[in-house]
């Protein structure tokens, strides 16, 4: 299983003490969106890069390396208060990957998107074998 997120601001991250106010703010001024994944049951900071654009694009190539020329088993796009951006990246993954016909939509529930904050988009997936 891989999961892969982009953030639109580490606001509230900073709110919630996990990273620096200065840090949240110059990642701000400087449109930095942080890529997150999951490693080892905990959630972990991947990249930074600059735009957000950019920042899907480089989530995409590393969905496309993680499963390593196999296909997609299930499929799940995740966001925060941002459906519109949730099918961007739907389309945009099928577009590049060949995407099983069920893919699940689902909006964060108000626990996990007070540390993560509306906006993040991102993507759970099973490899196929």
């Amino acid at each position: 299983m891989h999961l892969y997120a982009v953030l639109s601001t580490l606001k509230y991250l900073a709110l919630s003490g996990r990273v620096g106010k200065f840090v949240a703010g110059m990642a701000d001024t400087l449109n930095i969106k942080p890529v997150l994944t999951v490693r080892d049951g905990k959630l972990d900071l991947l990249e930074k890069i600059r735009t957000r654009k950019k920042a899907v694009e480089r989530m995409l190539e590393l969905t496309q390396q993680s499963l390593d020329g196999k296909g997609i088993e299930r499929l799940a796009i995740i966001h925060v208060n941002h459906p519109q951006g949730a099918a961007e990246l739907q389309e945009q993954l099928c577009r590049l990957l060949p995407c099983p016909e069920q893919i699940i939509t689902a909006e964060f529930t108000p626990g996990l998107s007070v540390h993560a904050g509306t906006g993040i988009v991102g993507l759970a997936l099973v490899a196929g074998k």
